[in-house]
């Protein structure tokens, strides 16, 4: 008889012990100090907003006790996704979990602001960052020639004015597009710039023609302002362009006593200037460095004035 509960209470102590085990190993568990506070956009260093000690200890059991500028609480946390949930002294509390530093982000709703805590000595492995994805290689849309022509673009477009007894009048500006397939090989591309709609010219391939495998794009009808575009109008070949993979469309608009040159010049989204010298470039050349590794999409510019 004394073995069998000498066997049981060993079976219990085990089960005990598993029990705390699985409750150490949790990486969350341990202590968290302050080492930054983030309010109205600024961080700065902890001890500038508070003097005495603000840590965070998660315990087994899902205790915790949390200490701000001294006056310490207890209660309860759990971790779900990342998020960590403090209810504690009456008041829940909301916090973030950046695993690849090992950084907790705990919001104070009390103090209007983010207290920036570091694990010591914890198990949380900070993971290193993965790296930006690399831009597609310029020009590259995909295998099949017409899917070069279907997508984002960016680039210019010169308005030259010349009017009989008045002063030539040159204009550039930045020039955004998205081109997409009606049917068959015909195709659009609307043409905007910030607050400004350019026009919605369409056109149709032919692959056999052209220089390269992209063929040659052919004017078939569309507007840029309000100068329509005729069937033959313009030809666009990537191949024979001055600088590599350029989709260019002219339009002369002729009236009496003067006329206006349109000249659009494209690259595909995604795509270096690098090769183009700087008088060549689009005038905005400097903020698309900042947004061509993100989907045109993604950029916001508006085609109409707020």
């Amino acid at each position: 008889m004394k073995k069998v509960i000498c066997v049981t209470v060993a079976a219990v102590i085990l089960v005990l012990a598993a029990a705390c085990k699985r409750g150490n190993d949790d990486p969350h568990v341990g202590r968290w100090d302050a080492v930054s506070i983030t309010a109205l956009g600024m961080t700065v260093d902890v001890k500038e907003a508070f003097t005495r000690e603000t840590s965070l200890h998660l315990k087994d059991k899902a205790a915790c006790t949390l200490t701000i500028d001294g006056e310490s609480v207890t209660g309860e946390w759990s971790v779900v996704g990342g998020i960590l949930r403090i209810q504690a002294g009456g008041q829940g509390y909301v916090g973030l979990i950046d695993y690849t530093s090992a950084m907790l982000i705990l919001t104070l709703p009390s103090h209007g602001l983010d207290v920036n805590f570091l694990q010591r000595e914890g198990k949380i492995t900070p993971q290193p960052h993965e790296p930006e994805p690399e831009p597609p290689p310029e020009g590259w849309r995909g295998p099949d020639p017409r899917e070069w022509w279907h997508g984002e673009w960016f680039g210019y477009i010169t308005v030259n004015s010349v009017m009989e007894g008045d002063e030539p009048l040159l204009y550039t500006w930045d020039c955004f597009g998205e081109s997409n397939y009606v049917v068959g090989d015909e195709m659009f591309v609307y043409l905007w710039d910030e607050g400004l709609v350019i026009g919605r010219p369409t056109f149709v391939l032919d692959f056999d023609g052209g220089a390269g495998p992209r063929g040659v794009a052919t004017a078939s009808g569309g507007v840029i302002f309000e100068s329509l575009f005729e069937y033959g109008d313009w030809a666009s070949d990537p191949e024979l362009s001055r600088y590599k993979d350029q989709f260019i469309i002219v339009k002369r608009e002729e009236f009496g006593g003067g006329y206006i040159d349109y000249r659009v010049v494209l690259r595909p989204w995604g795509m270096l200037w690098d090769d183009v010298p700087d008088g060549e470039r689009p005038p905005g050349y400097d903020r698309y460095l900042e947004l061509y590794r993100r989907p045109l999409s993604e950029a916001e510019i508006p085609d109409i004035c707020d």
